[in-house]
């Protein structure tokens, strides 16, 4: 088990924000995260929603046609998976993937603090239904009013 602080997670977090921000992530952007529960997956959603960005958890459970319709339909900017699961699918419509193994390592030298510029009004997670019975949808959108 890993244990981390609210201090690291915070750090983590700001370094993300500011990576996703030197990339051309915008707020309002989709950051699609395929990746198990793991401090990785945690940095990448809590630190998309401190850029703004709307993160979009997916399950890795989802084969190539759930995963692929998720990311056109949300129109991800940016995609979040490991490398076992990288050729499992086309990511070709995402401009931006970091290999999830990669994560820490890749935002180790970004600034340590971020200042955030989101409201209460504005979109935070996009999460879809499993879509087991028809098209998958998306009923849950968090942070915002609908």
């Amino acid at each position: 088990m890993q244990t981390i602080t609210f201090r690291e997670l915070s750090r983590y977090t700001s370094q993300f924000a500011n990576a996703i921000e030197d990339l051309g992530i915008k707020k309002g952007d989709r950051i699609a995260i395929f990746v198990d529960q793991s401090l990785e997956f945690y940095v990448g959603l809590f630190g998309a929603l401190k850029r703004g960005a709307v993160a979009v958890p997916c399950s890795t459970l989802f084969g190539s046609e759930a995963m692929e319709y998720r990311l056109k339909d949300s129109n991800a900017k940016m995609l979040i998976i490991s490398r076992k699961h990288l050729k499992a699918f086309d990511t070709s419509m995402v401009e931006n993937i970091i290999e999830v193994e990669d994560l820490i390592n890749y935002i180790k030298d970004e600034r340590t603090s971020y200042e955030y510029k989101t409201n209460v009004y504005d979109l935070a997670i996009l999460r879809y239904t499993s879509g087991t019975t028809r098209k998958p949808i998306y009923p849950y959108l968090i942070g915002t009013k609908v």
